[in-house]
């Protein structure tokens, strides 16, 4: 498992100069102007950019044909998916403590803007449930297919986040009820995923 980790690791840092200097662009902005849009939109784009960077690796393993090697060697496929999925939960969080840390720097400098609470859980949210689509998705389809898949992923995921958040403002009026249902709903998304794309990856052949 550690070994597949790692793999995933540096499978995933060699894009991460990219999605860095696209964020640590919009928090140049960010901490400059204040703006609660830019604000707003550098919370989605850190969180799901480094979340998705995590996934897009899948097209690197597939070109150099890791994903055939690592199905032969002596590890359980549970523990390569498991490995899949820890990896993506890791750059979320990274994503997620970046975009938390630029937010209260901002916050100290031009004081409170917009709410964060809101912003954060649907940037978790959203991202997500573009891990919880495109795994099982990729597997199913082929992980040298990834880029259509992570499009398909991302596009679903906003649209159900819009359409899920219009449905629990109707039926809990409670701020923190909701945006607490609203993240649950989306952790119960994503290990559903797991199960799914588990039963998948154990029918694969080598």
């Amino acid at each position: 498992m550690k070994g597949l980790l790692i793999n995933n690791f540096y499978s995933s840092i060699g894009n991460i100069k990219l999605f860095l200097t696209i964020v640590l662009a919009v928090a140049a902005i960010v901490l400059v102007t204040g703006n609660p849009t830019a604000q707003e939109l550098f919370v989605y784009i850190t969180i799901t950019a480094l979340s998705i960077n995590a996934v897009v690796s899948s097209r690197k393993d597939a070109i150099s044909n890791w994903n055939k090697f690592e199905i032969t060697m002596p590890v359980r496929r549970t523990d390569i998916i498991k490995s899949k999925y820890l990896s993506y939960i890791f750059w979320l969080g990274v994503g997620t403590g970046l975009a938390l840390a630029v937010t209260m720097v901002t916050m100290l400098v031009h004081g409170i803007g917009n709410d964060i609470y809101s912003m954060f859980a649907l940037g978790i949210g959203i991202s997500l449930f573009v891990g919880a689509l495109f795994f099982p998705i990729a597997y199913l389809v082929g992980t040298d297919k990834s880029e259509t898949v992570l499009i398909i992923s991302v596009l679903v995921a906003i649209t159900l986040a819009v359409l899920i958040l219009n449905v629990l403002n109707q039926f809990i009026s409670y701020f923190i009820v909701r945006m607490a249902a609203f993240i649950t709903i989306y952790i119960l998304f994503f290990a559903f995923s797991y199960v799914i794309t588990l039963r998948i990856y154990a029918k694969k052949e080598l």
